[in-house]
């Protein structure tokens, strides 16, 4: 049913912004930036305000995706300019890898809910309707 309630969904259909981000590495690249890179999406962003979940995965050797799901894109830039992600960047920036694209998708209002995440609000309005 389309709805703009996603109350009684799970935390990462509420997400308002989702981060797609892609990075191309060199074997001396990658081993370098590991362990900033787990120190960044281990405690300081699942603790990070607004955070919600992050999937990541090696399509290719030395290749990792990451998707990154925020309740806004406030909280999302908020944490671009913590410390830690602002020298890891920096260190990109610098040649440290061999590519990278991120790219920032916002939620529209609206979507689609069945089940037991439809709300009640939103689940009594087709049955008003089938009585009208």
């Amino acid at each position: 049913m389309r709805t703009q309630e996603f109350d009684a969904a799970p935390e990462i259909v509420q997400a308002e912004v989702m981060l797609f981000g892609i990075v191309k590495y060199s074997l001396w690249q990658f081993l370098r930036v590991m362990r900033p890179a787990a120190k960044l999406t281990g405690k300081n962003l699942k603790n990070a305000p607004g955070f919600i979940q992050i999937k990541s995965w090696m399509p290719k050797p030395l290749t990792v995706i990451s998707i990154s799901f925020w309740h806004s894109a406030e909280a999302l830039q908020a944490y671009a300019s913590c410390e830690e992600h602002r020298a890891i960047q920096a260190w990109a920036r610098a040649g440290n890898v061999r590519a990278a694209s991120f790219r920032v998708f916002d939620a529209q209002s609206h979507g689609y809910t069945l089940g037991e995440w439809l709300t009640r609000q939103a689940a009594e309005v087709p049955a008003a309707a089938a009585r009208s």
